[in-house]
């Protein structure tokens, strides 16, 4: 299909959001008594505001995000999450063990690889290493304490534990604060962890925060795949583009990291890359379908007055 973008004109700093795919009461204002709280009420209908202050979104909104994978194979993946105690807010499998690459098809088995979203991590991690000691190195010979500076003051974000025999499967997973994973796809902090959320995951225990968060994720990835676009482009097109941005800069790309590794991605998940960001193509004002797998961006000349 073709593409027609109907602007090219981006206010930059509402890039991140993009109001005709996010409702507007996904922000609510905070009250400044209790009393104000319980009698705010909001006419958009995903959103429903508590007497905490909290939301709780329609079990409509982002479904774009739940991806269809095998039913037996989904089983599986949550019976992984059966083996921790420690609380689990929100987690997601992903990767080529999970959803097919290019390249794989006759190598071995790949390692599956999660990611949890947790809200206090030095507990999670003290609760982790209570049952489950031989999943950390020496750093977890240091206690929760340390391995959770470890996370939170370096790098972008997240712990792993990788190489793990879990239910017969070789497992890999990374621990981050619920607080830093939002903050990153909100703000592309660090793009590491937004990043991975730009490509398919299968979520495995959803959250109603992230799942707002990663709408707007999943918006900023599509607008700033637009800018690097021609006014004229095809679905693969945009969707190797959505997938490059988390790879600009990382310098695995130059050194062992399979060169081809975004086309082996979407070419075998082009499927999944249309339920994530059909939905969200056909909000923009400016983009349009125009047959043959093509899309096509309209350009609008805008008369600014200093």
């Amino acid at each position: 299909m073709l593409i027609h973008q109907s602007s090219k004109f981006i206010n930059f700093s509402s890039v991140r959001f993009l109001s005709t795919t996010i409702p507007k009461a996904a922000t609510l204002s905070r009250s400044t008594s209790t009393e104000s709280a319980k009698n705010t009420s909001y006419n958009n209908s995903q959103y429903q505001n508590k007497e905490n202050n909290s939301f709780r979104l329609s079990p409509d909104f982002g479904k774009n995000q739940d991806l269809p994978i095998d039913n037996e194979f989904k089983e599986n993946l949550k019976k992984i999450l059966f083996n921790f105690n420690a609380p689990i807010r929100y987690s997601f499998a992903y990767g080529s063990g999970v959803f097919a690459q290019k390249g794989y098809e006759l190598k071995a088995k790949p390692m599956l690889d999660f990611i949890f979203a947790v809200s206090h991590s030095q507990h999670w991690h003290s609760l982790n290493l209570n049952k489950h000691r031989n999943h950390y190195s020496l750093m977890g010979s240091l206690g929760s304490r340390a391995v959770t500076i470890l996370q939170d003051d370096f790098g972008a974000g997240i712990y792993f534990n990788p190489h793990i025999e879990m239910n017969g499967m070789e497992i890999k997973y990374g621990v981050i604060s619920i607080d830093k994973m939002c903050k990153d796809l909100l703000d592309w902090e660090t793009l590491y962890i937004a990043g991975r959320m730009h490509k398919p995951i299968k979520i495995l225990q959803d959250d109603a925060r992230v799942r707002l968060s990663q709408q707007v994720n999943l918006a900023s990835a599509l607008r700033t795949a637009l800018l690097m676009l021609p006014k004229d482009f095809s679905e693969e097109q945009l969707y190797l583009t959505i997938a490059g941005i988390s790879y600009e800069g990382d310098f695995r790309r130059y050194l062992g990291e399979n060169p081809h590794k975004i086309k082996n991605i979407v070419s075998k998940q082009a499927d999944a890359f249309k339920i994530l960001y059909g939905e969200l193509i056909e909000g923009f004002p400016n983009v349009s379908f125009v047959g043959n797998g093509n899309l096509q961006v309209t350009i609008q000349k805008f008369l600014v007055i200093k």
